[in-house]
């Protein structure tokens, strides 16, 4: 049994004030990736009182900063093109058909933010997959209140990475990609929930 805690960012909030959270916030660290250290210490805050999404905090039993994820809900698009016959039938389930562009169009949830502490060091472990569990806890949660079937996200496109959403724990499938901005190759992987 996991000594890890889920806490969203709106209980902490009222807890321990505006203030004490963003000292909370400033322990995290991802060298790998900064955007993800970027979003926890500039803009979770504020997605919160825009409600665009939601963070979750995953502190262990002491309550250091193990890792953090985001959700929102948000419009997704599955072009139909090339897609198996049982996939049409789950994503009918949860869809409605655009002719005009031949895509699905599906409410989903979206894991907008993934990441794990570089600064966390601790006998408590966390792995990855074990990060992915309780992301799936908190939308099983959210699912049973409001429905949904679908979960998306959006990686850079890295080897390690993707290995990590299409392993056998994981089991993401890959629908497509976009580029930002700045250029940078975004692949788009969903699951059904």
């Amino acid at each position: 049994m996991s000594n890890f805690n889920i806490i969203n960012i709106q209980d902490l909030l009222m807890e321990l004030g505006e203030e004490n959270l963003f000292v909370l916030l400033e322990t995290f660290s991802s060298p790998k990736n900064s955007e993800i250290e970027v979003f926890i210490h500039n803009r979770a805050l504020d997605f919160v009182r825009r409600k665009l999404a939601i963070t979750y905090l995953v502190l262990d039993s002491v309550g250091n900063f193990a890792a953090y994820f985001t959700l929102a809900n948000k419009a997704l698009e599955f072009p139909a093109a090339n897609m198996s016959q049982s996939t049409k039938k789950k994503i009918e389930r949860y869809s409605k058909y655009n002719e005009k562009s031949g895509t699905y169009i599906v409410p989903a949830f979206l894991l907008a933010q993934f990441g794990k502490n570089a600064f966390y060091s601790s006998s408590e472990k966390l792995s990855g997959n074990q990060l992915m569990d309780f992301v799936l806890e908190v939308v099983a949660n959210i699912q049973y209140m409001i429905g949904g079937g679908v979960l998306y996200l959006e990686c850079e496109d890295n080897p390690f990475l993707l290995g990590f959403y299409q392993n056998s724990h994981n089991c993401f499938r890959p629908f497509g990609e976009r580029k930002s901005d700045s250029n940078t190759l975004y692949k788009l992987f969903y699951k059904f929930i």
